[in-house]
C-alpha cells in the first residue's frame, strides 16, 4: 500500500501529464508584451504597479468559472468513478471530500485567485502584433510594456506562475475534463486506498484543476 505522499504523486503524475513543465517558466524565459493605454502606461510608472484581474468578475466566463462548474457537474454525473470506488460508503467518502474542497476552493481562494494576460513577444517583429494593437491600441493612442521574463528570480514559494493559454472550444474542454475523470477513476480502481484516505486523490486533484484554464 502505498503512502500519502506516494499517492499524491501519483495522482499529479497522472492527471497532469499533459503539462509539460520544460515548457513554462522558469526553464522558458519568453519576452512577454502588455499592450495597454498611454493613460494606462501612465498609472503604472505613476503608481509602480501592475494590476491583476479577480476571473470571477471579468467579462469572459471561461476564465474560470466555466471550468469550476464543468467540473463538478462532471464529476457527480461520471459512473466511472463510483464504480471505481467500489460500495456507495468509498463514493460517499470521495463525493463528501471532493465537496469539501470544491468548496473550501470557491470561498477561500476563489477570490483571492488573479490573472493578468500578456503576448508573448518575438524580438523580429519591431513593430508588435497587428492583432494586439486592434484590439488594445486604444485607436492609436497604445503602447506596448515588454517584460523580459529572464530578470525575474524563479521562487518555489511564490504564488506568482507563469503559464501559456491553450485556447480551445468549450466541447474541446468538456472532453479534455472527461479525459481526466477517466484517468482519475482508472487509478482508484488501481490503487489500494482505504476509505479514511480517499480524500488524498482530491486533495492533489482539486486545487490545480479548477484553476485550469
Amino acid at each position: 500500500m502505498k503512502s500519502g505522499n506516494d499517492l499524491h504523486e501519483s495522482f499529479r503524475s497522472l492527471l497532469w501529464s499533459d503539462v509539460q513543465e520544460a515548457d513554462g517558466f522558469p526553464a522558458q524565459r519568453p519576452l512577454l508584451a502588455h499592450y495597454t493605454s498611454i493613460a494606462v502606461l501612465d498609472a503604472i510608472m505613476s503608481k509602480d504597479e501592475l494590476w491583476f484581474s479577480n476571473p470571477l468578475f471579468m467579462n469572459d466566463v471561461d476564465e474560470l468559472r466555466f471550468g469550476m462548474l464543468e467540473g463538478f457537474q462532471a464529476f457527480h454525473r461520471n459512473e466511472a468513478i463510483r464504480q471505481a470506488c467500489g460500495s456507495d460508503e468509498r463514493y460517499k467518502a470521495l463525493v463528501d471530500a471532493f465537496g469539501g474542497y470544491y468548496t473550501r476552493f470557491e470561498r477561500e481562494h476563489a477570490l483571492d485567485t488573479y490573472v493578468l494576460c500578456l503576448s508573448e513577444h518575438n524580438p523580429a517583429e519591431v513593430d508588435g502584433r497587428l492583432s494586439m494593437w486592434r484590439g488594445y491600441g486604444s485607436n492609436g493612442n497604445g503602447v506596448a510594456i515588454i517584460i523580459d521574463t529572464g530578470m525575474i528570480n524563479a521562487n518555489d514559494g511564490s504564488p506568482l506562475i507563469f503559464g501559456r493559454v491553450e485556447y480551445a472550444s468549450r466541447e474541446e474542454r468538456r472532453e479534455w475534463i472527461e479525459s481526466k475523470l477517466a484517468e482519475f477513476a482508472s487509478l482508484v480502481h488501481k490503487e489500494v486506498i482505504p476509505t479514511d484516505k480517499l480524500y488524498l486523490s482530491r486533495h492533489r486533484t482539486i486545487p490545480e484543476a479548477l484553476q485550469l484554464p
